[in-house]
Order: structure tokens, then sequence, then C-alpha cells
């Protein structure tokens, strides 16, 4: 795991903490909705996603070991697609790890569990694209 992608985790997880504690707090706490949540949530991926695949190629090339990775038994494609694959599971971390955000505010009053399910699935799929 790469600091950049440490720093990132970091930052979403703290944007996505202000906004459920704004949503708690200030907004509306007597109607607990997710939805509310997670359009923040989406417009940090906007940010995210970029920062953590930007980098995958362009630090082989600047640390000097896409020849390294270019003359190992592997095709080009399957380079690409243990990279997307490797993003893919950073991804799939920082959404799971989101999921501690409806659990606290279950505590608050009823959530739509079936709601929050679909959300993050669909937030997942959002990013993988």
């Amino acid at each position: 795991m790469d600091p950049n992608d440490v720093f990132c985790a970091c930052g979403v997880h703290v944007a996505d903490g202000v906004t459920i504690l704004h949503e708690l707090c200030d907004v509306s706490a007597s109607v607990l909705d997710y939805r509310l949540v997670l359009g923040d949530t989406l417009s940090m991926l906007v940010f995210v996603v970029p920062l953590l695949t930007m980098r995958l190629v362009a630090e082989e090339f600047r640390q000097g070991t896409d020849e390294l990775l270019l003359t190992s038994p592997v095709s080009v494609t399957e380079i690409m697609i243990g990279k997307f694959l490797a993003s893919l599971g950073m991804l799939l971390i920082l959404v799971l790890c989101s999921l501690a955000y409806p659990v606290v505010m279950s505590f608050y009053g009823s959530l739509d569990w079936t709601l929050v399910f679909t959300s993050v699935i669909g937030l997942f799929m959002l990013g993988a694209a």
C-alpha cells in the first residue's frame, strides 16, 4: 500500500465523518437518510479515484521498473488488469469502511438497510467505472 493511498483513505474517512456529524447534529437530527451523506461521498469519489489510479503506470516509469515489468512472462494486458484489480481492491476497502457510518446512524433511528446496501454497491460500481 502506497502512502498516497493511505492519505486518500484518511482524507475520505475524515470528510465522511464530518459529513455524518453535520447530518446528525445540525441538519436533520430527527430524519436519518443515508442518501444525504452518500451524495457528498459521491462528490469525493470524483477526486479520490483519479488520485488512486493515475500513479499506477507513471510510477513504474519514474522508478525505472517498467523494463522489469515488461520483460516479465506476462502480457501487457495482464499487467493492466492486475493494476486495475489492485485499485478496485483499494476502492472496495474504502467503500466497506464507510459502512461504519450507517451503523452509527442506526443507533439514532431506523435506517432502510436495503437502501444502504444498494447505495454502497452503486458507490462501488461508480468508482469501478
